[in-house]
């Protein structure tokens, strides 16, 4: 006999700690230039789900109802990340539909960024300001 599956309700709580979580992760990454909407319904195959209209630069982001796995501040986190580095890939891959100027051009946005949000935490942390 098959087992019934399991569902976890994710909460009102879960749902806050969620918007935090992608708010996190788009300062993390500064992707600073996307007005964000929330919604909390339920998705037929997924924990969470975004949409994005590049022109407008919105971005729509749903956390389902309803999980097959219990909801943990970890996982909410989780899923955030992986909706933001979502956005950022896909902007890349747009850009690089484009001409070899727009590839140029994207690649220094990435370098960019990562050089913001990595390499200088990691200076500071790692070489300090005493080696400069």
């Amino acid at each position: 006999m098959a087992k019934k599956k399991v569902y976890y309700d994710v909460t009102e709580e879960n749902f806050e700690y969620y918007q935090g979580q992608i708010h996190r992760w788009l300062d993390f990454w500064a992707e600073k230039s996307w007005r964000v909407y929330f919604e909390h319904k339920q998705l037929k195959e997924a924990l969470a789900a975004v949409n994005w209209d590049h022109s407008g630069k919105t971005l729509n982001v749903a956390l389902s109802h309803k999980w097959s796995v219990q909801p943990t501040n970890k996982l909410l986190s989780k899923c955030a990340f992986h909706e933001v580095v979502e956005i950022m890939l896909v902007t890349m891959s747009r850009w690089m539909s484009g001409n070899s100027y727009d590839i140029e051009e994207a690649v220094h946005t990435v370098v960019r960024r990562l050089e913001n949000v990595i390499f200088e935490k990691e200076w500071t942390k790692n070489a300090g300001l005493a080696n400069e």
